[in-house]
């Protein structure tokens, strides 16, 4: 399944019923789910930190989130670079780690997802396409939105579940 932690996955395939057990989408499932974020709740979502440790966190997230799309950006250009591939999952790595110490444990599992996806591309397993790379993207500019508190103090809803869906899908088109 590409996941380097299976308990992990499996809470994934728990949580988002738009894959099967194989981690391919299922047809039916995505018919009948016509709003799969609302079952993940607000405090899952968006929990309360402390705001000291949000502090430090989202500078740091911030500093991770433009590694990464710069990863990206270079990937589009060059996709057989393998030292900004390396780069990129490491830069993932930390993040996640960093987003499950101080408590943010959706933006660390969202990019847990994330990582499983680097590490299928430095398998050989996919292939960077302008798909991916636009699902990736987003979820940079999603996370980035959703660190970050605003100045009203109103948080939007992240769709974790399309995002996730989304990736499961271009993994399904892999051979």
């Amino acid at each position: 399944q590409g996941a380097e932690d299976s308990a992990c996955c499996q809470d994934w395939m728990t949580r988002f019923p738009l894959a099967s057990a194989e981690g391919v989408p299922s047809l039916a499932a995505a018919s009948v789910a016509k709003h799969p974020d609302e079952e993940l709740s607000d405090s899952y979502l968006l929990p309360d930190l402390d705001s000291e440790v949000a502090s430090y966190f989202s500078p740091e997230a911030q500093e991770y989130l433009e590694t990464i799309e710069a990863a990206l950006l270079r990937l589009e250009k060059f996709p057989d670079d393998t030292e900004t591939l390396q780069q990129f999952f490491r830069t993932a790595h930390t993040l996640k780690g960093s987003a499950h110490t101080v408590g943010f444990k959706s933006i660390g599992d969202l990019i847990h997802h994330v990582e499983d996806f680097v590490t299928a591309i430095r398998e050989g397993r996919i292939g960077i396409t302008v798909e991916l790379t636009d699902v990736m993207f987003r979820v940079v500019d999603g996370t980035v939105a959703w660190q970050s508190v605003p100045a009203d103090g109103i948080q939007e809803r992240m769709p974790v579940a399309e995002f996730v869906g989304a990736l499961v899908a271009i993994m399904a088109k892999t051979p």
